[in-house]
């Protein structure tokens, strides 16, 4: 039974909905204040941001975690499409856009 779906267009479906869920929890936590400054290291992780309000620092390298692991996905879907699909064109193009 075929249901007249591209293998590409559901593959697209299935990463980019893994891409946007992971981008929600990337981008949910890191916005919460204008005022509270991303603190960096000379490491990735782990991740803080400091709160003036209150004075304090919260860990947030779960979300950076998640900002990473949307990276992954969206990796994995260009080598997918660049491995499996005619146009090569199109997965070399995705992998090197999350690359740089």
């Amino acid at each position: 039974a075929t249901f007249g779906a591209d293998l590409l267009f559901c593959l697209s479906i299935v990463f980019l909905t893994i891409s946007f869920a992971l981008f929600g929890t990337f981008s949910g936590s890191l916005s919460e204040s204008k005022e509270m400054p991303v603190g960096y290291n000379s490491s990735v992780f782990p991740t803080y941001l400091y709160d003036p309000m209150n004075v304090d620092v919260y860990d947030v390298s779960r979300s950076v975690w998640g900002g990473f692991a949307m990276m992954l996905v969206l990796l994995v879907w260009g080598s997918t499409c660049a491995v499996y699909f005619a146009p090569a064109d199109l997965g070399i193009g995705l992998v090197s856009t999350i690359i740089v």
